[in-house]
């Protein structure tokens, strides 16, 4: 019921690039994604637009307009409504999720012009535009206002990841020309190549890597056998995907490389508990993550998150689960510095700690740091596809690409923690000015 003191308002969802209007905020937001390539997250559960104070809102059927009624632009991922086009405009680059190219200025993806041809049967339009759709699908994305409300305490470098770079499986040349030829084998003949084939291998790191070869792609191709196919789930369910494809990856990868251990589903992250105590060493809330890898001293180092099933993606669901990634990492990164508060500042700034998330079958490997002023820097390092068909097989080579980088990370963190366990316990010894707790003490 409309009090004196409300007025009659209509909520309009309107496309701020070509002035389009849909229905509903869903349906404004798939128009944005695909006719103009932006992406901006749903309303939260439970959020929908109230009454207040002064509007009370109405719908008005089709085209008809009514002068006593106002129309109010709607936010299609807030409750935020506006009076005019610019303020609205204004308010909804707040949430769009930039895309890689967005943040690095490539020329190639600016938008040049976009035309709107209204329709004569229809009350909407026809949309034309240039824009070039070069953004990787299923990357990982962080709404510009999580981006901002997070500045003073970390800094997102947004850039994805350099699918190209090969770096780290190029530093194993054994290692890369073992996966080059197997996967040039037949489906039939693989597991029979990886097994006999003769390898001059030169390094204990070497081999541990082509023994992950060849147990992750036997496992590859019994999951594409014929029988496997005709057996496949129907159904898309996002444990599906990431048991069948996912932990098979990082599991073989613990086992044949002693690099990292994990637990899996729905696994409690020590740290965040940690950080969460109160005064009286009550226990704090729990953080549960899809999966949690522990260097060889007992260290939590890898979070992962499995997002999606292997064909659908629920987007909020993705930005959700990003942003508390963000989160466990910074408190696995705050934990190892705790308990290191005498070590030497300079190595904590070379500590890493990791994210890996898949979104489909996209997975992206992440990290976090300290920086110079106390604060953090997160970066995408490396990203792939994870092959699901034989046709497919090529996609391993930036899988393994991935799996080389962290190997040889988590070499390198290793030694890291040696020297924070040195120093703090006097073994070697630090200027009092530059310890972790001279630095970071409030």
């Amino acid at each position: 019921m409309k009090t004196p003191s409300q007025q009659l308002a209509s909520l309009i969802y309107a496309c701020p690039e070509c002035a389009d209007t849909k229905s509903e905020g869903r349906n404004l937001r798939s128009h944005l994604q695909k006719v103009h390539n932006m992406s901006v997250p749903g309303l939260r559960r439970g959020q929908r637009f109230y009454d207040t104070a002064n509007y009370a809102f109405v719908k008005m059927s089709g085209s008809v307009k009514h002068g006593s009624i106002l129309e109010r632009f709607a936010c299609p991922s807030c409750v935020n409504h506006f009076g005019n086009m610019k303020d609205y405009k204004d308010h909804l680059q707040t949430h769009i999720i930039p895309s890689s190219d967005d943040t690095t200025h490539n020329s190639k993806r600016q938008r040049k012009s976009v035309v709107a041809i209204p329709s004569r049967r229809k009350n909407n339009f026809v949309t034309f535009s240039t824009t070039s759709y070069l953004n990787p699908p299923n990357s990982l994305r962080f709404p510009q206002n999580v981006v901002d409300s997070l500045k003073s305490i970390l800094d997102i470098e947004t850039c994805t990841a350099n699918e190209t770079n090969f770096d780290s499986l190029k530093s194993f040349p054994v290692v890369q020309s073992f996966l080059s030829a197997t996967l040039k084998q037949s489906l039939d003949d693989l597991p029979r190549f990886v097994w006999t084939e003769q390898l001059n291998i030169n390094t204990q790191d070497e081999k541990y890597l082509c023994n992950t070869i060849k147990f992750l792609l036997t496992n590859f191709a019994n999951n594409c056998s014929t029988i496997a196919i005709q057996t496949k789930p129907y159904k898309d369910y996002e444990r599906t995907f990431w048991i069948e494809h996912v932990v098979p990856i990082f599991h073989i990868f613990s086992k044949q490389t002693g690099m990292l251990s994990f637990n899996w589903c729905e696994v409690e992250n020590k740290h965040h508990a940690l950080e969460d105590m109160d005064g009286r060493l009550q226990k704090g809330n729990l953080r549960f993550v899809d999966g949690l890898g522990h260097d060889k001293s007992g260290i939590e180092r890898v979070s992962m998150e499995g997002s999606s099933g292997e064909r659908t993606v629920d987007l909020d669901k993705t930005i959700d689960d990003s942003i508390k990634q963000l989160s466990s990492l910074i408190s696995m990164l705050k934990g190892i510095a705790n308990s290191h508060l005498n070590a030497n500042f300079d190595t904590l700034l070379a500590t890493k700690v990791f994210g890996i998330q898949t979104i489909k079958t996209h997975i992206v490997l992440s990290e976090i740091k300290f920086k110079d002023d106390g604060s953090f820097t997160y970066q995408e390092m490396r990203s792939a596809e994870i092959p699901t068909t034989y046709t497919q097989r090529n996609k391993w080579l930036k899988v393994f690409e991935i799996l080389c980088y962290l190997f040889i990370a988590m070499k390198d963190q290793h030694i890291n923690y040696e020297a924070l366990e040195d120093e703090e316990q006097g073994a070697i010894l630090v200027v009092p000015g530059n310890t972790i707790r001279s630095k970071l003490a409030p």
